[in-house]
């Protein structure tokens, strides 16, 4: 069919109406020409919608991605996850600089944000973060999601007003050449009553119906549609309103895709309002506490929660939802049947653009096979102490009567024996005396680490025990060949500890430095400082590694020496010594280089308690 324009088929109803109808072209061009304008106005707003469904579409496959990644852990979901974000980006780069499109510069920005935000997600659950820190950026995530959602509607209400804008500003055109047309009409209704008729079914049919349904569009009836087919213009004008229209009732019914997210998450949330009543809450929260999601809707949320057997009552925790303010908060879930149920809650307020509280976000982790796991560990923790107490003692007794045994047929109270018998029982006379130490270092060492041990704090001489000390060990330093020195004042303050205690302490580090020093000195230094009396065992020994030097003071930890010969012993020495310095408020260390030696200090404070 031959298209002719408007403007065509007035000039030729020009010719038809001669006089009156250039006069009519002279009135209503300028109108019309503002009605052409705006037509060519609506196509840039036609390309930012078609943009705004691409990142919508891209968004939402993105959002769904998340979803079932979730529930599904798998190399090829994580791949799907990451290709939508790389398929998102790419829309965020390719448009970003286009100066054409500077009012999409925000939503582009949150966009590249969200895109950071589900990397740095992917990146944790690779890594294994906890619980806490993974959550903590879902709901990261889920705020960008939100504000996605939120700045996509604005540019959506602004390109409606736009629109009702332009809408308006064409139907008061539209309005102006019907006017225009009824005077014309009025005019020529003695000269040419069926020319009037024609040319008024022409133009009039077709912009009443643009009237109507831009009315109905600018009114939110995104279902409407224009139907004209004039192959003129306005059916032009008209087919770019209802692509409009299209992309605008698409955005729309998009709002819910974020509910979703929320209520297929693995965590339990719980969506909240200001007066504290449920506003959402997703799958695994009703599948935890036995509700339907019905039957928890807009009751209040303290229902779901029990502060029984914590310090906190009912009314503060009300406070402290209602501000947002808890975090990693212990407390119980109050099941549906009663039961209570352990968890580690959180909070977070989300805010409007003034700043006031719209809805709060509780998160909660399920701790109940952690709290099963404490029980276990408590009493297996039990068990071993008792058994480590039991064996300990019954131990004692014949090794007691052994020990007793073998001096009295070494004393020849039993008769005469002769020197390879001797040599005999001299050995195990050793070992014996070895194991009763062995013996004694765990008993220490689960007195110690139960706090079962009371220990004598009196005011005693550190610069006496030192030397007693000196005393003890300075045969064993000789027969080896080295040198044992003190360089300890005459006087030193006096401090508050248990005198036996501190001796067992310097006596397991003299011991350690005879057993690592081969040539060299042993020398013991001790000084006033302004927290205490600070003691150290210097060596000339072997040294320790680096990478050792934090297992030194563990349990059971023997350690080998640089030429890889191990020390006999229980590895308790160093655990005894450390427990018995913590438990005197003080401190203990070591400073070590391989090949030239050790240091082992500890402080012990001037102020305790007396026993």
């Amino acid at each position: 069919m031959l298209k002719l324009s408007i403007r065509t088929k007035i000039i030729i109803a020009f010719f038809i109406l001669i006089i009156l109808s250039v006069s009519f072209l002279l009135i209503s061009f300028p109108s019309l020409s503002k009605i052409n304008s705006l037509s060519f106005a609506a196509i840039p707003l036609s390309r930012e919608i078609n943009i705004l469904q691409d990142y919508d579409e891209s968004v939402k496959y993105l959002a769904n991605k998340i979803e079932l990644y979730f529930n599904i852990r798998s190399e090829e979901m994580k791949g799907e996850v990451l290709a939508a974000v790389k398929q998102v980006s790419g829309l965020a780069t390719q448009h970003k600089h286009e100066k054409a499109l500077s009012s999409l510069a925000g939503m582009f920005s949150v966009v590249l944000e969200l895109n950071n935000a589900v990397t740095e997600l992917m990146g944790y659950m690779d890594k294994g973060e906890s619980a806490y820190t993974i959550n903590l950026q879902i709901v990261t995530v889920n705020k960008l999601f939100e504000a996605f959602d939120r700045m996509q509607n604005n540019l959506q209400e602004a390109r409606l007003i736009q629109l009702q804008k332009n809408v308006h500003e064409q139907t008061e055109i539209t309005q102006r050449i019907l006017d225009r047309f009824l005077m014309i009409e009025i005019w020529i209704i003695a000269i040419g009553f069926l020319s009037s008729i024609v040319l008024s079914r022409i133009i009039t049919r077709n912009l009443l119906k643009l009237r109507q349904g831009t009315q109905e569009i600018a009114a939110g009836n995104f279902s409407a549609r224009i139907d004209i087919s004039s192959n003129d213009e306005i059916e032009e004008l008209a087919q770019s309103f209802n692509t409009m229209a299209d992309h605008l009732r698409k955005t729309t019914v998009s709002k819910d895709y974020m509910d979703n997210v929320i209520r297929t998450m693995a965590e339990t949330l719980i969506v909240v309002n200001p007066d504290l009543t449920i506003s959402s809450v997703n799958q695994a929260t009703c599948g935890l506490l036995g509700y339907s999601e019905d039957e928890l809707m807009g009751k209040p949320v303290k229902m779901l929660f029990s502060t029984e057997g914590t310090l906190m009552e009912s009314a503060e925790f009300s406070e402290l939802i209602k501000d947002a303010k808890l975090m990693n908060c212990e407390i119980n879930y109050r099941a549906k049947s009663g039961r209570r149920i352990p968890i580690i809650l959180s909070t977070s307020a989300m805010k409007d653009k003034d700043n006031n509280t719209v809805r709060i976000i509780c998160t909660a982790t399920d701790i109940i096979e952690r709290k099963i796991a404490e029980e276990k560990l408590k009493e297996v923790a039990e068990l071993k102490s008792k058994l480590t107490s039991m064996v300990s003692h019954e131990l004692r007794t014949p090794l007691a009567a052994i020990k007793t045994g073998i001096s009295i047929v070494l004393d020849g109270l039993t008769g005469g024996i002769n020197a390879e018998q001797k040599e005999v029982l001299d050995i195990v006379k050793t070992n014996v005396d070895r194991l009763a130490r062995l013996i004694n270092d765990v008993l220490d060492f689960h007195k110690l680490e139960s706090k079962k041990m009371q220990l004598k704090m009196e005011e005693n001489d550190i610069v006496q025990v030192i030397r007693e000390i000196y005393d003890m060990m300075n045969p064993l330093a000789e027969q080896k060949g080295l040198t044992f020195t003190l360089e300890v004042p005459a006087l030193l303050p006096k401090a508050v500890f248990d005198k036996d205690r501190i001796i067992q302490v310097l006596s397991n580090l003299v011991n350690n430095a005879l057993k690592f020093t081969q040539k060299g000195s042993i020398t013991i230094t001790a000084d006033k400082e302004l927290q205490g009396i600070h003691v150290a065992v210097v060596d000339t020994g072997v040294g320790i590694k680096q990478e050792d030097i934090s297992r030194l003071f563990h349990s059971f930890e023997q350690l080998e020496t640089p030429d890889n010969t191990k020390i006999e012993g229980t590895g308790l020495g160093l655990a005894i010594c450390n427990e018995i310095i913590e438990q005197h408020g003080g401190d203990i260390w070591v400073e070590s280089e391989i090949g030239k030696g050790s240091t082992f200090h500890f402080i012990i404070p001037f102020k305790r308690e007396l026993a």
